[in-house]
């Protein structure tokens, strides 16, 4: 556990260039100590079958100002570390993993 502490904030910064944007329901965001799962809106989800994102924060990853982003479909599920700051971000990350990894998949499974 120690070892995936150091690896993440060693590696998080580099990892996390290319991420930026919003999401609207700020009471969720002052609540995230808790757990919550989200369902995509059609419209977000191009491909995949994409069911839901959930946003955890517990007490090692709060200490480092951390979020964990996991991307469920119906076979996999991908985790995310998003720092802090960058949480009201996070449709846009969803969107940047789906064009970057989902959508790329496709175009090579044609």
């Amino acid at each position: 556990m120690i070892f995936n502490i150091i690896f993440y904030q060693i590696f998080f910064k580099k990892y996390q260039e290319n991420t930026y944007i919003t999401l609207s329901d700020i009471e969720i965001i002052n609540n995230i100590n808790r757990f919550y799962t989200f369902y995509f809106k059609k419209d977000i989800i191009p491909t995949k079958n994409l069911l839901c994102y959930e946003i955890r924060q517990g007490f090692i990853m709060k200490y480092f100002s951390l979020y964990k982003l996991s991307i469920s479909s119906s076979s996999d599920t991908t985790s995310i570390y998003v720092e802090e700051t960058k949480i009201y971000q996070i449709e846009e990350i969803i969107k940047n993993y789906i064009n970057k990894n989902i959508i790329k998949e496709e175009n090579y499974e044609e």
